[in-house]
């Protein structure tokens, strides 16, 4: 599994491509430390293979604010978590390229109950 994290004055923080609801559940990631999330019930994501993490790296164009590591994970599940402005968490089925309720889920997304960056890719 691989996580996309964001570089933020020398922190490792979680991403989000809508900024609007992110402070809320934003996480700082320590290398070779299992992290969980901020808020209770809510689960971390992550990319099932390098591919899709690049994918979303080059499709935002965050090349030079974001960095790939690879991580290990506790309880890896393709079922994903989506959080939305109303602040209502609603489970869906991931599927590969589907948009669901207007969220569009970055493909190879999987979610996890914690997350620990083993090794910097790019």
């Amino acid at each position: 599994m691989y996580k996309v994290v964001h570089k933020n004055a020398g922190k490792l923080m979680s991403c989000c491509v809508n900024p609007d609801f992110h402070n809320e559940f934003k996480v700082q990631y320590l290398p070779n430390q299992f992290v969980g999330p901020v808020k209770k019930g809510t689960k971390l994501y992550v990319f099932n293979t390098l591919e899709d993490a690049e994918s979303m790296i080059y499709q935002y164009n965050w090349q030079d604010t974001h960095e790939i590591w690879k991580c290990e994970v506790v309880n890896p599940s393709k079922k994903v978590f989506l959080a939305y402005l109303q602040r209502h968490i609603i489970e869906g089925f991931f599927k590969d390229g589907v948009i669901i309720d207007s969220m569009d889920v970055p493909v190879g997304t999987r979610s996890a109950d914690m997350v620990k960056l083993t090794k910097k890719v790019s």
